[in-house]
């Protein structure tokens, strides 16, 4: 198999053709010449290429743009919001803590109130206490205090009367003449009970007493208050705090002050003093609970002529101390919890801060001097305890030095702005996200328009270069091949007249040669006519009919007995251009046959399977081996080139001394649906074809 039959014409002879492995076909004509303008530019993509990123650059800096601005944004607000979140925790630990100290305050204002009350009285009464207790109404009026009570000096009626002789002489006296007064004046001091006012449930005072009394609401049926009097053991005794020394020649006094002897302080200097302790001990036992105790002496109501009759010389302080001693009458105390001055300073609800009150200072703080427990750990002497924010403050209580530990809690932690910067840096990346995701899309669609215009513009410039290349085939044809067509058409006719008479049924076959050489010609020009308009080469008539004339014009002339059956339903679906490379596929492979096979029969059938069409070419001639195939042939390579047009499958069977059978199935249009060439198209009839 070399080349074709001089009269089948190859339609792809204008174009440029693959065969199914991708390579140009050998008997293709060469593909026609592009002109410069259809080139594709430098600067174009190519269709389906990646786009050049320098298209991208606008997306690129609104990306970065976007970034830094969201980092900036967010790096501005958590800032800002430290700052506010700085402000907010020390604007609310201040105003807790001036609230904890104006609470303080109000029950120190309480007791001096009731001091000067009881400053007033050699010996107090129920009557004035009452009075006193139903104006202040301290279990309504001051919340965080458990119980209010009132210690007698036992031996200051004794004190008085040892002291009255020295107040009555109106003799001016020197400062020796102080340590002239009676030596029972240094001994020791007892305070006992006189009575204890406990409110609501709030404990139990240590010891026995004779005295209960209670007070209930009748409203809620819960106890009110609880009076405390006639104690079995005394409630605070203290030895003889002073002592006669000599220094400088004479003699002095000198006082003893143990460091936690909160009501010696109280006593010597008239001042409040708190402890951090309570003594009420839990209705059903324990251990006393958490709180402090506020401490005011009272005394007698002769100070001031005691005070005018035995001035205590400025340079001995110790010498007013001792008189101070000596006046005193008693001791009022105020039992505090100061968790629950904390709880009301915060109000209800859940608290943004948590504080914690020591009665220490800052580094001794610990279990032991926490005055506020709850149901949370211990912070303030955890150094791992790491919240948003932490403060540690001294509180300057009476002298003494307790500590105030605030910090932060979930509740100011969800309050905070911060969690506004994180919002504000997410929505930032995703509005830059989406920003740049739209302007991509924008920079995608203008590549591929550019794209679609450069391959417009090609296709355009191709397919004016193929009309060109057409027209110029046309006058090639018309010139050349045609002309020389004519030449041998009026050789032949020539001759078959000069033999006619001599020889008539030569006569005959050569009247036939001229016919189908007629035959060629009209095709021919048909196809030029084709060129000319621009149109696809196609078919006039079906492809059962075009086959049917093919094997026609070959049969006087064959060696091989030609058969021809065809289905009218599969060629009936054949698109023109499927017609018109099924009819030079036949043609190929008749040729070979005829050129090459040396068979006896060769059958050429077109059938419909399902949707698919077989067209096969089969002859019994002596067939070769696959195998041994050199390449120098066209013929199959071309054969195999149209069917991979056609979207078909080429099959090849051979087998030495058998014959051999070129086969093609390519798919079919479903049955009904209108053909692409004109409506008026020709119906074929049955084809079927035998010598």
């Amino acid at each position: 198999m070399d080349r074709p039959l001089p009269i089948a014409y190859q339609g792809a002879g204008v174009q440029t053709t693959r065969s199914s492995s991708g390579q140009r076909g050998e008997g293709s004509q060469p593909a026609p010449a592009v002109p410069p303008a259809a080139a594709p530019t430098a600067a174009a993509p190519a269709a389906g290429g990646r786009p050049p990123w320098r298209a991208f650059r606008l997306v690129a800096a609104v990306g970065v743009v976007g970034v830094m601005l969201s980092v900036a944004l967010v790096a501005w607000l958590v800032r800002e919001a430290q700052r506010l979140d700085t402000a907010r925790f020390y604007e609310l630990g201040n105003a807790l803590g001036v609230d904890l100290e104006r609470r303080v305050e109000a029950v120190e204002a309480l007791l001096r109130a009731l001091q000067r009350v009881l400053n007033e009285q050699e010996s107090p009464t129920l009557e004035v206490w009452d009075e006193f207790m139903n104006q202040a109404a301290p279990q309504w009026n001051f919340p965080g205090i458990l119980a209010l009570g009132y210690a007698t000096n036992t031996a200051a009626g004794q004190v008085m009367d040892r002291l009255a002789p020295w107040v009555r002489d109106p003799s001016p006296r020197p400062a020796a003449s102080f340590y002239d007064l009676p030596a029972e004046l240094n001994e020791a001091r007892t305070w006992r009970v006189w009575v204890w006012d406990v409110f609501g449930e709030a404990g139990v005072p240590p010891g026995d007493f004779g005295a209960i009394a209670s007070v209930t609401n009748t409203a809620t049926g819960r106890v009110q208050q609880r009076r405390y009097r006639e104690p079995a053991t005394p409630l605070e005794v203290v030895p003889p705090p002073f002592t006669k020394i000599q220094q400088a020649g004479r003699e002095i006094l000198a006082a003893v002050e143990p460091p936690d002897a909160k009501l010696l302080d109280a006593v010597y200097r008239d001042e409040v003093k708190i402890a951090g302790h309570q003594p009420l001990q839990p209705p059903d036992g324990g251990e006393p609970g958490r709180g402090a105790t506020m401490l005011v002496p009272t005394y007698h109501p002769g100070r001031g002529g005691c005070w005018r009759a035995l001035p205590p010389p400025e340079e001995n302080l110790f010498n007013q101390f001792w008189l101070r001693w000596n006046l005193n009458t008693g001791y009022l105390y105020a039992n505090l919890d100061p968790g629950a001055m904390l709880r009301e300073a915060q109000g209800p609800g859940e608290p943004s801060i948590r504080v914690e009150i020591h009665a220490a200072s800052p580094e001794a703080v610990g279990p032991g001097t926490w005055l506020n427990p709850d149901d949370q750990p211990l912070r303030a002497a955890d150094p791992r305890f790491r919240p948003a924010f932490l403060h540690t403050h001294l509180w300057r209580m009476y002298g003494d030095r307790w500590t105030l530990f605030f910090h932060t809690t979930p509740l100011f932690d969800l309050q905070s702005t911060r969690y506004r910067a994180h919002w504000a840096g997410g929505w930032g990346l995703l509005t830059t996200g989406l920003m740049c995701w739209v302007l991509t899309l924008q920079v995608r669609g203008r590549l591929q328009e550019t794209e679609r215009a450069t391959a417009l513009q090609d296709a355009r410039d191709a397919l004016l270069a193929v009309q060109r290349e057409r027209e110029r085939l046309s006058h090639d044809l018309h010139d050349g091949a045609i002309q020389s067509l004519y030449a041998v058409q009026l050789g032949l006719t020539q001759t078959a007249r000069d033999v006619e008479s001599v020889a008539p049924e030569a006569g005959r076959r050569l009247g036939e040669s001229r016919a189908n050489l007629d035959a060629v010609i009209g095709e021919l020009r048909q196809f030029m006519t084709d060129l000319r308009a621009g149109d696809a080469p196609r078919p006039a008539l079906g492809l059962a009919m075009v086959l049917e004339s093919v094997v026609r014009r070959l049969r006087p002339a064959s060696p091989a007995a030609l058969e021809l059956h065809c289905d009218p339903v599969a060629s009936a679906r054949l698109t023109p251009a499927q017609a018109l490379q099924l009819a030079a596929f036949v043609r190929e492979a008749l040729s070979n046959s005829l050129r090459h096979a040396a068979a006896e029969r060769i059958q050429v059938r077109l059938a419909a399977e399902g949707d698919v069409l077989l067209l096969e070419v089969r002859d019994d001639g002596g067939g070769f081996d696959p195998a041994r195939r050199t390449g120098a042939g066209v013929g199959l390579v071309s054969l195999e080139r149209r069917a991979f047009q056609l979207g078909g499958r080429f099959e090849l069977e051979t087998v030495a001394g058998l014959g051999t059978s070129v086969r093609v199935r390519l798919p079919l249009r479903p049955p009904g649906q209108p053909p692409a060439g004109p409506a008026d198209a020709p119906t074929e009839p049955p084809c079927s074809s035998t010598p």
